[in-house]
């Protein structure tokens, strides 16, 4: 059995540039020293929805719970329905969220920054490690490599490289 992780409630923190057409009507302005500071829509009926575009911060923070899948809502949010939710924010004519760009940056960042947190992603590097072992290198194990390199070097990489570019 293929098991599924699925959450009923998410929040997606992107750069501010990814949300376009906002509606000045439904969102309320924040406004400080007389400039536009963030723009903030909350709802809680019929289901959970959270939008913030932070112009200081350039932060759109988006936050929603599962009932927005509507007939699919059974089905939970999973990385299957997420496009789903995310196009049915913009149905509501709110704003406009750029659902492609948004979920292809995310899996380009996690295939090309973190395929060596994974165990497909480590087959070039047990290349490397039995080229260097048979020259007389010696190698750490998988599980060395996991602990001494991987939690070491590459969460701390991939805590930075998503405060970069998400």
């Amino acid at each position: 059995m293929k098991k599924v992780i699925r959450l009923d409630k998410l929040k997606i923190v992107v750069n501010e540039k990814y949300i376009t057409n906002i509606n000045e009507d439904v969102f309320t302005t924040i406004i400080k020293n007389g400039q536009i500071v963030e723009y903030r829509y909350e709802q809680q009926y019929p289901y959970l929805l959270y939008i913030e575009k932070d112009l200081i911060e350039h932060e759109l923070v988006i936050e929603f719970s599962g009932k927005i899948l509507e007939d699919k809502y059974p089905m939970l949010i999973n990385k299957d329905t997420i496009e789903i939710c995310l196009e049915n924010i913009n149905k509501l004519a709110i704003c406009h969220i750029n659902v492609p760009e948004i979920l292809l940056k995310a899996i380009c960042i996690g295939s090309v920054f973190f395929g060596a947190m994974t165990y497909i992603g480590n087959g070039p590097n047990f290349m490397v490690k039995a080229i260097a072992e048979e020259n007389g290198i010696k190698m750490p194990s998988f599980f060395g490599y996991m602990l001494k390199f991987s939690l070491v070097v590459l969460l701390p990489v991939y805590i930075l490289v998503q405060l970069i570019f998400l």
